[in-house]
């Protein structure tokens, strides 16, 4: 890790446990113009400025650069708010026809933050149970054009923010762990009448490991560092509300306990919020896996066919300590 990528994961660690971040010597104008620029990269803009306003003013930026910043934030908690109306009209349009939705992913994530509008996402993610056509059909009564193209979800814009109206949790809708994720969904619309519904805190986890792990072996290596910020305010917020040896039994069934293990060894080696009783289960991993995990958290996207030969070589190697066989032939192919 560069200068500037250890300055960013210390200041998404004090914006998120309030940690006091000071370093030696300040940065200069270009050092805090490259921090930018990795901070929006990996999708946590707002988080680094919280964590810049805990610096002393010896430390900040160049007044310039930081009203930029903060104009940039103002827009992402803007957009926040956007999506919050964009779900109460959601929520408004299945009531009279007495549809559950249950949110996931980027809303149901930033609830556990300390501020949860900056957590930046894109879309609304919902599940309607069983009545995910009635649902496309309370939402054209509405005057809303609905898309079916996908057979896993139907999109929609609601007040311009997409929304996506999810068949199944997964691609794979007849896996066990796909089923066992329905009946801790059921369990929550019998105990909870209201809308909007939420999975319960070990299916929640279990479920972003495994979304982790599917962005990142089958779309380039796309985790950031802002899937390890949201894994580290799940540890914190929700991961006393069950037992690790838990999400690894949820997990056997896609094989992707690894990767839990892997985003839980960067959150103790960052953010220092793992519980040593957690430590202990965790798999052992290679500091070559390790800082090659890393470096694809940090790199750009790459643009040459060399440049994904280097990437699949990279997998590979993570691969054979996270994933199984199968994948390996599929990454063999590109």
């Amino acid at each position: 890790m560069n200068k500037t990528q250890k300055t960013l994961v210390s200041l998404t660690k004090s914006a998120l446990f309030g940690n006091d971040t000071r370093w030696g010597e300040p940065l200069a104008a270009k050092e805090y113009e490259k921090l930018y620029r990795c901070a929006k990269l990996n999708g946590v803009l707002a988080l680094c400025l919280d964590g810049i306003q805990h610096l002393p003013d010896s430390q900040q930026p160049e007044k310039e650069l930081k009203m930029s910043w903060i104009a940039n934030v103002a827009a992402i908690e803007k957009r926040y708010e956007q999506k919050k109306q964009a779900l109460d009209l959601l929520l408004e349009t299945f009531r009279p026809d007495n549809i559950p939705c249950m949110i996931f992913k980027g809303f149901s994530i930033s609830r556990l933050y300390p501020k949860p509008n900056h957590r930046e996402f894109g879309d609304l993610d919902i599940y309607l149970y069983k009545d995910y056509m009635k649902g496309n059909t309370a939402l054209r009564k509405r005057g809303i054009n609905v898309h079916t193209g996908n057979h896993h979800h139907a999109q929609c814009r609601v007040n311009g923010i997409l929304v996506e109206n999810h068949a199944a949790f997964l691609h794979n809708s007849n896996s066990t762990f796909e089923k066992e994720l329905e009946q801790a969904a059921q369990k929550v619309r019998e105990e909870n009448s209201e809308s909007p519904l939420f999975l319960p805190p070990l299916h929640h986890a279990a479920y972003i490991a495994h979304h982790a792990s599917q962005h990142f072996f089958c779309n380039d290596c796309n985790i950031r560092l802002r899937t390890i910020c949201d894994w580290a305010v799940i540890l914190q917020g929700e991961g006393s509300e069950w037992q690790y040896n838990d999400l690894k039994r949820l997990l056997r069934h896609t094989r992707e306990s690894n990767m839990a293990d892997m985003l839980t060894t960067i959150c103790h080696r960052w953010y220092g919020n793992v519980p040593r009783e957690t430590r202990k289960q965790l798999a052992t991993f290679s500091e070559r896996t390790i800082r090659l995990f890393v470096k694809s958290i940090f790199a750009k996207k790459y643009q040459r066919k060399d440049e994904k030969r280097k990437w699949v070589r990279y997998l590979g190697h993570i691969y054979k300590q996270i994933r199984f066989k199968p994948l390996r032939r599929s990454l063999s192919k590109r």
